[in-house]
């Protein structure tokens, strides 16, 4: 399950499934376990990635090594105020990267292995 951390305005969310080698090896096979879609509207709630610079959106969210971040930045009169603000993104962020996570989790514990043999030539 991933998890959020929170310090001032920048948050970070790790994850033991959304590694880089997990996140390459279903876009292979099966990139849409790596999106998370209302069937009923057709319409994309999130979208998993990896990349280079990491980084998180209410659309979706780019793991390196297993992390994201990214800073959150929103008006409040007073310091409860924000804090209740940036849980409510965060914890709508989460519960969508949690769904992923699962999809992801259940398809490698079906997926069949995919290494293939490559003989490299001098």
């Amino acid at each position: 399950m991933a998890k959020a951390k929170v310090l001032d305005d920048k948050v970070v969310i790790t994850s033991e499934v959304l590694t880089n080698e997990n996140i390459e090896r279903v876009s292979i096979l099966k990139p849409s376990v790596l999106i998370l879609k209302d069937e009923e509207a057709d319409k994309v709630l999130y979208e998993i990635a990896t990349g280079d610079c990491n980084s998180i959106t209410n659309y979706g969210a780019i793991f390196r090594d297993g992390k994201a971040v990214s800073g959150i930045c929103v008006d409040a009169d007073n310091d409860e105020a924000r804090k209740n603000k940036m849980k409510n993104i965060i914890t709508s962020i989460l519960v969508k990267i949690n769904a992923i996570e699962e999809q992801v989790k259940e398809y490698l514990d079906e997926a069949e292995d995919i290494d293939a043999d490559v003989e490299f030539l001098d």
